[in-house]
């Protein structure tokens, strides 16, 4: 939506009429206001969660920062502002996506939380005035009938400013370049500590220009903006720019990288190298053209070939060696070259497109080659360019350190190095195992592929991942944060967990925290109960290798504590003497007390538990 310019003395009038009746702010402060910019929040051009997004035409005479294009997807702009008297930051993030030029106007600190709470139509004003380098940001709730004003505005006051570009202030240029998000991360932690969770708003801010701390804290601030980053990564790995795997102990290079893959044609089996997860966001990634109709074109060609009796003959491009096509039951060509021993080969639809989007020979480079040629002469698809090298495409790698990972990055483990990919300087590129043999191209991986990898350090410690793996990535800590926790039912879960945490971190540590993942969901006290039967009291378990008088002192259930018998998680069941169990003649065992779980929790008595049963571990008895 364009911005409506008011710029005479009368158009402004009436605009600073309106603001008056609906903002109610004191008559003087208008005095020496020189313009005011209304943006009504709506949807945008190109992505979700960003009601002020706007394309550069619409606001390169307001903003003059955007004229300046070279800084495309490198930098953003923070204008100095004031919400609710307090100090705050508009954010001006040039950016280009999906064939667009676009501005994103976004906010920080107390402007921010103004914005989190805004709905379809509510609308910003912003004040600049004459002689200051301070904003001043209001609202108008769309429920004003007062506002009449319903489409985005500048407005100059003539008496106040001749500067043509009405918002023109000294800005604070801000770097958004590959340096701010390395190209290879590991986030590690506890377990629930948020690592897999975040790792969707790193992916975010890297593949949309967005500000990681902006949508962490907008999350924070209002739980629908999750459902919103949510909807629009899920958008993003729909489309391909983001892929998200999961490491395992079976997971292979063949997999990961590509490998020799069997498929059934007809009574025979044949068997093809298959790129992997990585090797095709790698492609991708260098993408610099797609076709429009691609799908449209390639249904006409087996619909024609069909009809026509389903033979079609052609010859390889290099040799000129003679060979017939079928369509089989999958849609897929069948090339039968003219030999007495002929092989029947199969080349997928997905083949061909590939190497005629991105002259890429998946297989059978002679059948392929030939088939793609007849199909562009005959029905001449559509093309348009989009270079992917303008754009960061995203692989996500959970439980990183559960994977062999010399076994499945193979050779590409000198190549995700920063200074090995290609572009930099020194760029390095291999035979890749499989397509290496017959082919003469060589693979590397390109320099706007981040991986983010999510890694348990409770399953393993830091200092045991493979050291080349270490040094080629940069890590950062999730750990537990009570803080976002709620007090339920008079039961301060804040103060639950960080009190577990801390005998943990005593008796074990940091890397084997309770994560507040574990009880985010809790509502009530018998949640809670779950939560604790379900997974805590099993998790210390295994923690502590079934020691329960360590497991006791984690909950507060030492003696020493003071606790009622009632109140006990873990109940001393009995103390076993070794003549009463084997009779005389074995003293050598010494007497063991054996301990049991609160039978009230362990058979799910929930509401025979009090709020005090879980308040006594971090209250002293």
């Amino acid at each position: 939506m364009a911005i409506t310019t008011y710029k005479t003395a009368t158009q402004y009038s009436a605009i600073e009429s309106k603001l008056k009746t609906s903002l109610g702010l004191p008559a003087n402060f208008y005095q020496d206001v020189s313009a005011v910019l209304m943006l009504k929040a709506l949807g945008n051009i190109v992505g979700k969660n960003r009601p002020f997004q706007k394309n550069v035409e619409d606001v390169k005479d307001i903003l003059p920062v955007v004229l300046r294009s070279e800084y495309f997807n490198n930098w953003r702009y923070k204008y100095k502002a004031v919400c609710d008297g307090q100090e705050c930051n508009i954010i001006i993030r040039p950016n280009s996506q999906n064939n667009y030029e676009y501005v994103q106007l976004t906010f920080d600190g107390s402007a921010l939380a103004m914005k989190s709470g805004l709905v379809e139509n509510d609308k910003v004003i912003i004040f600049k005035k004459k002689n200051s380098d301070v904003f001043e940001i209001h609202k108008i709730l769309n429920t004003d009938g007062r506002f009449t004003e319903n489409n985005d505005f500048v407005a100059i006051n003539p008496s106040n400013t001749d500067d043509n570009t009405f918002f023109n202030a000294p800005v604070i240029e801000i770097t958004t370049n590959e340096k701010i998000y390395p190209l290879n991360q590991i986030l590690f932690g506890p377990p629930g500590a948020g690592k897999t969770y975040n790792a969707i708003n790193h992916a975010l801010a890297i593949a949309t220009g967005q500000d990681l701390q902006e949508l962490i804290e907008s999350q924070k601030t209002n739980p629908a903006n999750r459902v919103k980053a949510k909807d629009e990564f899920d958008a993003l790995v729909k489309s391909g720019q983001i892929q998200f795997v999961t490491f395992h102990q079976s997971y292979s290079y063949e997999e990961f990288v590509e490998g020799i893959k069997p498929s059934v044609n007809g009574s025979n089996v044949e068997y093809h190298i298959e790129d992997g997860v990585f090797k095709k966001l790698c492609l991708k990634a260098v993408e610099k053209k797609s076709i429009k109709n691609f799908d449209e074109t390639y249904e006409k060609f087996i619909s024609d070939l069909t009809e026509s009796g389903n033979v079609l003959q052609l010859k390889t491009i290099k040799n000129k060696k003679p060979f017939s096509v079928r369509i089989n039951s999958n849609g897929s060509c069948v090339a039968i070259p003219k030999t007495e021993t002929a092989t029947e080969m199969t080349v997928t639809k997905k083949v061909i497109q590939n190497f005629m989007e991105n002259g890429i020979v998946d297989d059978w480079k002679p059948y392929t080659t030939a088939i793609a040629k007849y199909i562009n002469e005959t029905y001449k698809p559509k093309t348009e360019e989009e270079d992917n090298a303008n754009k960061n495409f995203v692989l996500i790698i959970d439980e990183i350190n559960r994977g062999n990972i010399s076994k499945i990055f193979g050779e590409l483990i000198t190549l995700i190095e920063d200074s090995k990919r290609v572009g930099k300087e020194e760029e390095l590129k291999v035979k890749l195992t499989y397509s290496g043999v017959k082919e003469k191209e060589m693979f590397g991986v390109p320099k706007n592929l981040f991986i983010i990898g999510t890694m348990n350090s409770a399953d393993r410690s830091i200092a045991l991942i493979d050291t080349a793996l270490r040094r080629r990535f940069t890590f950062i800590e999730y750990t537990a944060d009570p803080s976002i926790l709620k007090v339920i039912e008079t039961i301060d879960l804040p103060k639950l967990v960080a009190t577990m945490n801390q005998r943990i971190e005593f008796l074990l540590d940091k890397d084997h925290l309770l994560g507040h993942a574990y009880f985010i969901d809790v509502k009530s006290k018998n949640d809670l109960c779950g939560v604790f039967r379900n997974k805590i009291v099993p998790l210390l378990e295994e923690y502590f290798f079934g020691d329960y008088e360590k497991i006791r002192l984690v909950l507060g259930d030492n003696k020493s504590w003071k606790k009622k018998e009632g109140l006990l998680i873990v109940q001393e069941k009995r103390e076993s003497k070794t003549t009463d169990l084997f009779g005389s003649g074995n003293e050598d065992f010494e007497d063991k007390t054996v301990y049991q779980i609160n039978p009230k929790l362990s058979l799910g008595l929930y509401d025979e538990l009090t709020t005090e049963f879980f308040t006594s571990i971090y209250t002293k008895g």
